[in-house]
Formats: structure tokens, C-alpha cells, sequence
């Protein structure tokens, strides 16, 4: 437990940043400070690898190209003063070079008022789909009381008062003033100090957290681990025996997280436990060099109603990885052979990442308009009800065989058990083809003597999956290794498998 809780603070302390800044000017100080429940934005985020060498690139695998991604958004939001409800609609862009951008729209619906019957709906939508993927999170009391717990740790007192001292002294620095624009500077030591004082005074807040994190993290470590199928291939499901939280993603879904409840009892040795962490991963990583000497610059403007009216925002990240994994190796148990494992020296691991944000807002707390598509049963597609189908059985058992070292499947009988009929499987000169309806799957083909699946999804987009090992005929029965089953969003626990998916919605 120690182990763990000392890594993730570690990791904390490296990406924590502050969200609130403070000045001595009185119109920055009051825009940077005011409490913002409606605007309409524009923003692009970008990432962009401005110095990697070649033969560090060779030695993580990294592909030859220009290193950049961009994000660019657009929409307006309306929230109420309380936090409690909230409409939101955007529209997303990512830009990769060399490939084709991805676009989708986003739409998020709000209000945990009344707390017997709340609403927590995603919509989303690709420019190349003509319906609409829906994905109703009041479906499930599990992922509303996640949410909910969620929210009142975003308005708790504590968060709060984070917050103001925050504005009042962590990120204390005059702005310089030219122009109109405000500018910030902040240095290399001036974050690391910044971040150290913010885990610090956040205590209450992010200690909770931790645990909980650590907890479910070792927890992930003794627990089965699988991946579940999405339009643009696998993704990862953490699964432990409590509660769930299901995270949606552009096609559906993508994450499933089952963890337990954040820790509310910290004890005063945990208290101690913490602050000590925090001290020692500042020593740490106040050896190291992190950043540019221009680590944080950040550039301000006001609009005529003295709020913000546009904010450009960098990080400048300039470090040597060796010399990053050296310094956290001890405590994270790296050992030198595991560093030289990776190609990773001194010579090649200098790295400079630009990661920027630019935004312009017009109308905050004005009256924003903020259109939601009606949903039909027509023009959508609700998400959980596929993820959820009753007729996808919740636990699947099957004898499974031992076959050249491999533990295998009978694919028939795994496939009845989960709910698809004979008459939806075929087979053909070698090639099993099966149509279905399990956790976002569709149909699935499976060439004997390969160790491929290809997957078709509700949407008709295609892929391959690799499986373990090649399928094979044994007696005139088809078997496959359990990764096959993972595809379809079963976990393995004990003799039996179970839907995933469907446990994470709260399905019994």
C-alpha cells in the first residue's frame, strides 16, 4: 500500500496544475477570479514534440513524422449557480498530421436537482453517422451515485476553499501589462513550489483520492484484466468487485472502470503518510529539471464587461527522460537494467514538448442558447441498451481444454451461453462466421488455423483483432484461446466468464 500510494502521489505531484491565478490588478485579479456559468468558447489545444532524436524515437518505436496534436473545440454552456444542472453542446475536431481529421459533435444534458429522479445524458455524433449515439447515465442508480459523488466533491467546502487560496496565494504574481495583455511568467521553480503548496493544501481533497486510486490500483493488480471492442479497436476494462463508473467515448463506451467508493475516514497516520510523500517526490523531482525557464506563460486580455475575453496558455516541458527515470527509479523499483532494457540513455533522451491552450470567450454570464438535438427512437442509438441487452447472459460456463499448452474454448458453446443461437453461427470451407448482439459487437469471423478475429461493429466499421493463439478443430468442434472472449467484453473469474460491460451498468 505504501508502494502504491507513493507512486501516485509521485505521478500527482508531476501532472498537477493549477486552475486559478492571482494578480495584484485589480480588473485581472476580479476577471480570473469570477465564478463563469455561461459562455460561448473557442479553444485549441495543442501538443507538439518540438525536440525528440532520432534514436529515441528508435528506441521507443516511435514512427518517423512530424509529433503534433491538435484539439480544437467549439460550443457554449449553461450552468446553474449551484453547479446542479448544466446544458453543453460542442463541437470537437482532432488534427493529426498526415491523417484525415475526426470530428464529432458532443452534447451533454444536466440536472441532479431533484435527487430521486436525476439526469446525466451524452449525446455524440459523427459527421459521417446519421443517427445520434446516446448514452443515458440515469439508466443506472450505480453510475448516478459515481457522479454524484463526483459533484459533491467539486462543490465541497473544501474544494472551495482550495480554490480561494489558491486565487490568494499559491499563484500570487503581478501580471506585466502591454497592450491590453496581461502576462504571466512562471518559472520552473516557481511550479514545482506552486504544486507542492497545492497537494499540500489540498489535503483533504486529494488524499481521499489517492487512496481510493491506490486502493482500486492494487486491487486491478490481483483482479482479471481484459479489453472490450470499439469501433477503433480494443479498450481497456479495470474491473474489481464494486462500484462501477462507465466512461463514454466518441463510439460508445470505451472505459470501463469498476473500483471501489473514495475513502471518506482518513486517519492521522494516513495524514502523516501523505505529507511525507509529498516532501519527499518534491525533493525528488526538484533535482531534476522538468521544464523550459519559461516553464508556465500565460497571456490574458478582458472583455468590455471586464471578464476574460481571451487566454492563451503554454506549458514548455524541456527535460532528459534518463535522467527523469533515473531520479524516480529507487522508489518506483526500476533498476538500471530495466532503463537500459528500453534504449533509453542519457545521449538520446533530451525531449521538449510545447503543450498550449487558446481561448476566446464571448457572452460569459450571459444568456446562452444551448441546442440539444431532440432524440428519437428513430435518430439515435442508446448506447447502454447494447451494452445491456437482457438477452446478453451475464455469466457464461463452458469446459474449457488443454491443447499444445493453451487453455481453450468451444466456441459454440461459449456463443449459445451468451446468447446467440445456432442458426446465427455458420461455417465454410474453414471460416466460422457468427452474427450477434453482445457489448457492441455485431459479427465476428474466425479462420481456423489463424489467430485473427475480424469484428464488425452496429455502425459497420470493421477490424482485427489478434488472438493468443490460431483457432483449431478438435473432435469437429471449433476452439479459440480466451482472448476471443474478452472481444466480446467477458471477463474470466474463477471457472466462469461474466459480461463486463453489463456489470459495470449495474446488471445482476
Amino acid at each position: 500500500m505504501k508502494r502504491m500510494i507513493s507512486t501516485v502521489v509521485s505521478a500527482a505531484i508531476l501532472l498537477s496544475g493549477a486552475s486559478a491565478f492571482a494578480a495584484a490588478d485589480d480588473e485581472y485579479y476580479a476577471a480570473m477570479k469570477e465564478q463563469v456559468y455561461s459562455a460561448e468558447f473557442d479553444m485549441t489545444m495543442s501538443i507538439d514534440v518540438e525536440e525528440i532524436s532520432d534514436d529515441f524515437k528508435k528506441a521507443l518505436e516511435i514512427p518517423d513524422g512530424e509529433m503534433k496534436l491538435d484539439y480544437v473545440y467549439s460550443g457554449a454552456f449553461d450552468m446553474s449557480e449551484d453547479g446542479k444542472a448544466m446544458r453543453m453542446a460542442m463541437d470537437m475536431t482532432m488534427k493529426i498530421p498526415g491523417e484525415e481529421d475526426i470530428s464529432v459533435q458532443t452534447y451533454t444534458d444536466m440536472d441532479l436537482t431533484d435527487e430521486e429522479a436525476p439526469v446525466f445524458v451524452q449525446i455524440i455524433k459523427s459527421p459521417d453517422e446519421d443517427k445520434y449515439m446516446v448514452m443515458d447515465y440515469s439508466q443506472s442508480e450505480e453510475l448516478m451515485a459515481q457522479i454524484g459523488s463526483a459533484f459533491n466533491m467539486g462543490t465541497s467546502e473544501e474544494m472551495q476553499k482550495l480554490i480561494e487560496e489558491l486565487n490568494s496565494e499559491t499563484m500570487y504574481k503581478e501580471p506585466e501589462y502591454s497592450d491590453g495583455v496581461y502576462s504571466v511568467v512562471y518559472t520552473e521553480q516557481e511550479m514545482k513550489d506552486a504544486v507542492k503548496e497545492l497537494m499540500l493544501k489540498g489535503e483533504d481533497i486529494y488524499l481521499p483520492v489517492l487512496s481510493s486510486i491506490a486502493v482500486s490500483a492494487e486491487t486491478a493488480a490481483s483482479s482479471d484484466t481484459a479489453v472490450i471492442g470499439g469501433a477503433d479497436g480494443a479498450t481497456d476494462i479495470y474491473t474489481s468487485s464494486l462500484d462501477a463508473t462507465v466512461i463514454g467515448g466518441a463510439d460508445g463506451p470505451s472505459n470501463i472502470y469498476i473500483q471501489p467508493a473514495l475513502t471518506s475516514e482518513i486517519t492521522d497516520e494516513e495524514r502523516e503518510q501523505y505529507r511525507a510523500e509529498v516532501e519527499k517526490w518534491y525533493e525528488i523531482l526538484n533535482g531534476v529539471k522538468l521544464f523550459a525557464d519559461d516553464a508556465v506563460t500565460m497571456d490574458v486580455t478582458l472583455g468590455e464587461n471586464g471578464s476574460i475575453g481571451t487566454l492563451d496558455m503554454g506549458i514548455n516541458i524541456d527535460t532528459n527522460l534518463y535522467d527523469l527515470i533515473s531520479a524516480v527509479s529507487g522508489e518506483l523499483g526500476i533498476t538500471d537494467e530495466d532503463i537500459s532494457e528500453t534504449g533509453i540513455t542519457k545521449e538520446n533522451s533530451d525531449i521538449r514538448i510545447g503543450v498550449s491552450m487558446n481561448c476566446e470567450f464571448e457572452n460569459i454570464n450571459g444568456e446562452v442558447d444551448v441546442d440539444i438535438p431532440e432524440i428519437t427512437e428513430d435518430n439515435s442509438i442508446d448506447v447502454f441498451a447494447a451494452y445491456i441487452a437482457p438477452e446478453a447472459a451475464m455469466v457464461v460456463n463452458v469446459e474449457t481444454v488443454e491443447y499444445n499448452g493453451a487453455e481453450l474454448l468451444p466456441l459454440r458453446s461459449f456463443c449459445n451461453e451468451a446468447g446467440i443461437s445456432n442458426d446465427d453461427i455458420s461455417y465454410d470451407n474453414g471460416i466460422v462466421t457468427v452474427e450477434c448482439n453482445i457489448n457492441g459487437v455485431t459479427a465476428f469471423i474466425i479462420t481456423i488455423n489463424e489467430n485473427s478475429v475480424t469484428v464488425k461493429d452496429a455502425q459497420g466499421n470493421e477490424r482485427v483483432e489478434e488472438i493468443d493463439a490460431p483457432a483449431v478443430i478438435i473432435n469437429d468442434r471449433t476452439y479459440v484461446t480466451f482472448d476471443f472472449a474478452e472481444i466480446l467484453g467477458y471477463l474470466r473469474s474463477e471457472d466462469s466468464f461474466y459480461n463486463a460491460a453489463a456489470l459495470g451498468a449495474g446488471i445482476n
